[in-house]
């Protein structure tokens, strides 16, 4: 079933599920194309995970990144 994630997830989590897309595919709204994002390394993605931290307890996100 479909369910809301019960927390945020981790930056181990968030640079997995980058190296899952597939790379040939269009940049997102953000800009990002996958296989751009497939070499970031894990700090990139401890800093996001912390941004994604900042929004949650402000409970404000950015309309564009």
């Amino acid at each position: 079933s479909d369910q809301c994630p019960s927390r945020l997830p981790t930056a181990e989590e968030l640079c997995k599920q980058a190296q899952k897309a597939e790379s040939r595919t269009a940049a997102g709204s953000d800009g990002w194309r996958p296989i751009e994002l497939k070499q970031l390394p894990l700090n990139a993605w401890e800093k996001r995970a912390a941004v994604l931290e900042t929004c949650a307890q402000l409970g404000k996100y950015p309309n564009a990144y």
